[in-house]
């Protein structure tokens, strides 16, 4: 049969992921390579985590064919300055606490990291999860453009620039004789992140002008992909991608767990016990199983205080809902025949 009519088929909570059989058995031929954890036994499973090529199997690259996706994640954290963590826009709580766990995690770690989300706004309920705040709803400049001009031999008197007609003029005064075009080379710098996170996000398409206005960095920058929906596109040059979580926030704990669980602080884990109850409606969904309740056991020991997390998330209400149910209520009338 035709392999690419099995591409991203699901079965209830179970992902059949079939990318495999294109990769392991077709590509070979023509010549191109994928580095993957998985064996084609495992694929089948409800964990699909897998690596795609591209930036990340360039000349000099060590494979990371012999890694299980947990070791792929530390390898690709290493040397890294500053990571890019982002979110789909249409994300809610399990995306909030999540990615400001991440953003803990990843201070832990000397790495730093800022969280953006298309015009995103953070509700009130979760102002108290720690970098919640730091979310912000576009980035700046991804990249510097570098003029250089030759002086060894003219020196430089005066430098000034003005903007005309929606046009940057720049200025440049010699000490002596006279400055050339072909004194003047262009460049462009690096990328300001040297990785991104996609946290609880279908599609790179799902993150909206984020990903729309800035394709070049999104195709040329490593991404990690860390889900538990089965829609995602595994999209990732790691995606790490379980069904049967039931929520990232429960994905990450697993992740950061088998990878440096000593830096799993208290902020971080009642980020992600945030995460779970917004993602699980406070452990009342269909999909929560067993191990979510031992996730969010483990959690609690770890030093998250579920009653705070309720009273902000449930309990507290702000002053203009409370001036809406008293009109609400000085509204209502008593009908005893009703």
């Amino acid at each position: 049969p035709d392999p690419v009519n099995f591409w991203g088929y699901h079965f209830g909570a179970v992902q059949i992921d079939l990318n495999w059989y294109l990769y392991d058995y077709i590509s070979p031929a023509l010549g191109s390579r994928r580095e993957t954890d998985l064996t084609p036994t495992s694929r089948t499973n409800s964990h699909a985590h897998e690596a795609r090529p591209g930036v990340l199997t360039g000349a000099g690259q060590p494979s990371l064919m012999s890694l299980n996706s947990h070791e792929q994640f530390k390898k690709l954290l290493e040397g890294k300055k500053q990571v890019l963590i982002v979110f789909d826009k249409e994300s809610k709580g399990d995306a909030i606490g999540s990615a400001a766990a991440m953003s803990l995690f990843l201070k832990q770690l000397n790495i730093r990291s800022e969280i953006i989300s298309s015009d995103f706004t953070l509700p009130t309920q979760y102002r108290f999860v720690k970098h919640a705040k730091k979310i912000r709803p576009s980035t700046g400049h991804l990249q510097k453009f570098i003029l250089s001009l030759d002086i060894s031999k003219t020196g430089v008197k005066e430098l000034s620039y003005d903007v005309h007609e929606e046009n940057l003029r720049i200025f440049i005064t010699p000490k002596q004789g006279t400055i050339q075009s072909e004194h003047i080379t262009t460049k462009q710098s690096g990328f300001l992140y040297d990785l991104i996170i996609v946290i609880d996000s279908p599609s790179l398409s799902s993150l909206g002008d984020l990903y729309l206005n800035n394709s070049d960095f999104f195709a040329n920058t490593p991404i990690i992909n860390i889900d538990h929906k089965t829609n995602n596109d595994h999209f990732g040059h790691l995606n790490i991608v379980n069904v049967t979580a039931s929520t990232t926030a429960e994905v990450l704990f697993n992740l950061f767990k088998k990878t440096h669980a000593e830096h799993v602080t208290g902020p971080i884990a009642e980020a992600l016990l945030t995460g779970m109850i917004s993602g699980t409606n406070s452990f009342r969904a269909a999909h929560v199983r067993h191990h979510t309740l031992a996730t969010a056991s483990e959690l609690i020991q770890l030093g998250a205080d579920r009653g705070k997390i309720i009273k902000h998330m449930y309990q507290t209400k702000s002053i203009n809902t409370f001036k809406l149910w008293g009109t609400a209520l000085s509204k209502l009338e008593n009908k005893p025949e009703l």
